[in-house]
């Protein structure tokens, strides 16, 4: 190494090696005297660090590294020197193959490489620097991302669309409901009020039937009691001397010509049953027909 490289003396540094004053500001930023600088060259060689600082920071770096490597073979781990910006670099992250970090992306394979692996198997491929692809894939992943975007609102439009649906059905099953009962309750009453017409016709035509079976009951009755009269006015004659009998006898014979009329029966005295049961349905949906309308807007 050859002076020229090697910074004025500087009185206010000592030698690291020897203590000693006058010690040379080295271009790595550290001081070693003259006599320790030759020394250090003479030991590592003319091409060597010239630091001895520097060279057994590098010799700690290559041992350190060797046994990580040999300890941590495939498995995930943050190496210990820093990229630029201070961010720690994931082994994960590294170049594979070299070991180093990707800095371009391969646009046919898809790929993060490092500048060797662009010199070499990818040499003929097209690629970009990490920030140009990252805002083309992000571009391509917006475009595909589009179609996907509308088919969201479109799935979300449907959803929405049969929830709607859903309680429009609901608040149409209600309002049915409500119109059935409405209907059936109409029926109902209809059918209640034909009862009573029915019932009140059957006790009206009871009524009279009764009634003349009351009056020829009384009229028999009437002329049971004549013929009991007559019979016992006879039976009393008869028991009589027969100088009274024979007295009476004229009397009581022409009380014996009475007229009373045989009994008659009167035509239709039963209830007609079948008038009021026989046509019952049909005259009650003959006559519901009047009522029942039909709406074809529902």
């Amino acid at each position: 190494m050859s002076d020229d490289k090697h910074s004025s003396p500087s009185s206010d540094s000592l030698c690291p090696g020897c203590q000693g004053e006058g010690s040379l500001l080295l271009p790595c930023g550290h001081t070693l005297c003259q006599a320790c600088l030759q020394l250090c060259q003479e030991e590592l060689g003319q091409d060597g660090p010239g630091c001895t600082e520097c060279y057994g920071r590098e010799l700690l770096d290559s041992v350190l590294k060797g046994l990580l490597d040999s300890l941590f073979e495939g498995q995930l781990r943050q190496v210990g020197s820093s990229v630029e910006g201070g961010e720690t670099v994931e082994d994960g992250d590294l170049c594979r193959q070299h070991r180093e970090k990707p800095t371009q992306y391969c646009m046919e394979d898809e790929e993060l490489i490092c500048d060797q692996c662009q010199g070499e198997e990818h040499e003929d491929h097209e690629c970009s620097s990490i920030e140009e692809a990252t805002q083309e894939c992000k571009r391509e992943l917006r475009a595909a991302l589009r179609p996907l975007q509308e088919k969201l609102e479109m799935f979300n439009t449907a959803k929405q669309t049969s929830q709607e649906t859903s309680e429009y059905i609901r608040r149409q099953a209600q309002k049915t409901v409500c119109l059935i009962k409405e209907n059936f309750e109409k029926l109902h009453q209809f059918l209640h009020d034909e009862e009573i017409s029915m019932l009140r016709a059957l006790s009206e035509e009871e009524e009279q039937k009764s009634q003349k079976m009351k009056e020829k009951m009384d009229k028999l009755t009437d002329e049971i009691m004549t013929l009991r009269e007559a019979i016992s006015s006879t039976e009393e004659a008869m028991s009589a001397d027969d100088m009274a009998f024979l007295k009476n006898y004229k009397k009581k014979s022409e009380r014996m010509d009475c007229s009373v009329q045989d009994p008659v029966e009167i035509s239709g005295a039963l209830i007609d049953v079948a008038k009021h049961i026989g046509s019952l349905k049909f005259s009650v949906w003959e006559k519901m027909q009047t009522t029942v309308t039909y709406n074809p807007d529902f």
